[in-house]
């Protein structure tokens, strides 16, 4: 009896043991639960909404990306439509804007609601602690005031964690609130330091360089430089010819006073002085015809198209067009009949 006790004691002692040295997982193995008995996870009564959860999922796994809380701040002679456009634009132009995760305002606008919006949004602790009950990282708020018969935009950019505001931009007399609303996408760029706006952009005017009026001007500008260029050698002409004529001469026109090469050279200047007057004058006249042909002919193909050949006027069969090259830059004329 003795010997079959101990060997009872030892064989509760090693399956003991072997109890003791089985992972814990293998217990839980083939345990199965009812989905009643799993408790819901509440952390901290975190709520999203439908928008926010979709916008996180889209979210590359991994990245490092601000979360961006994008909010158009209730503020007094704002209607709550007024309100949800301003917020739905806001939110689109945000969207543009790369490398940063957008969540609406589900949890933003009541937060702000709970205190002053028109003192929270503008001081930066209350407007942090809005933020961290929401949990983002940033807020993109939109102000929108009314003065007499206009509007002002006011776009903050504004870091939660640090409590300071990164960048702003405003802009005043907006004659309508669709005005406010087309000059959101703007603002958004404006605050996050975009420049470069493409062709494709809402907004973008492509503006074409009018050579022609440009010569206009030019030749303008030119023939008046001409023309008081030959009015000072004129008056150069003038001033030798009254000055030679203080000499007194002999019965043959020869100088008593001056030697013959002295007069010589007088004269040469006289006739120089004129020479460049005269030049100088040429040139301004064919300028300024010039200028006033590029002024008067620059009709475009297209009005011929809509108005018709037969129905044009007798200058429009006139043609000037500028021509600029390494050797020189002038005029082309070309006439149609």
């Amino acid at each position: 009896m003795r010997i079959l006790s101990r060997q009872l004691a030892a064989a509760l002692i090693a399956l003991a043991l072997a109890l003791a040295l089985l992972p814990a997982t293998a217990l839980a193995q083939g345990m199965t639960f009812d989905e009643e008995d799993v408790e819901p996870i509440d952390e901290d009564g975190m709520t999203f909404d439908v928008e926010d959860v979709q916008e996180f999922e889209e979210t590359p796994a991994g990245t490092n990306v601000p979360a961006v809380g994008v909010l158009a701040v209730p503020l007094s002679g704002l209607s709550s439509g007024d309100r949800e456009a301003l917020q739905e634009a806001l939110r689109e132009a945000v969207s543009t804007i790369p490398n940063i995760a957008v969540f609406g305002d589900a949890d933003l606008l009541p937060a702000i609601q709970d205190r002053d919006p028109e003192y929270c949004s503008a001081e930066s602790l209350c407007l942090a602690n809005v933020g961290r009950a929401a949990q983002v990282d940033r807020i993109v708020q939109a102000r929108v005031s009314r003065s007499g018969m206009g509007y002002t935009l006011n776009i903050d950019y504004f870091d939660v964690r640090d409590r300071l505001f990164l960048n702003y931009h405003t802009n005043s007399d907006l004659g309508s609130f669709s005005a406010v609303l087309d000059a959101v996408q703007a603002g958004v760029n404006d605050v996050f330091g975009v420049r470069d706006r493409r062709p494709e952009d809402p907004g973008y005017v492509e503006r074409d360089v009018d050579v022609r009026r440009i010569m206009a001007f030019a030749t303008a500008g030119l023939s008046a430089v001409s023309l008081g260029t030959g009015i000072f050698f004129g008056l150069k002409v003038d001033d030798g010819l009254a000055e030679i004529e203080q000499y007194s001469r002999n019965e043959d026109g020869t100088y008593t006073d001056l030697t013959q090469r002295e007069a010589q050279r007088l004269q040469r200047d006289i006739e120089s002085d004129a020479l460049s007057a005269n030049v100088f004058y040429v040139l301004s006249g064919g300028l300024a015809v010039t200028s006033v042909l590029l002024f008067v002919l620059d009709g475009d193909d297209a009005e011929e198209l809509a108005v018709g050949q037969g129905d044009q006027p007798w200058y429009r069969a006139v043609r000037l067009s500028p021509s600029v090259s390494t050797d020189g830059v002038g005029v082309g004329a070309r006439l149609r009949f």
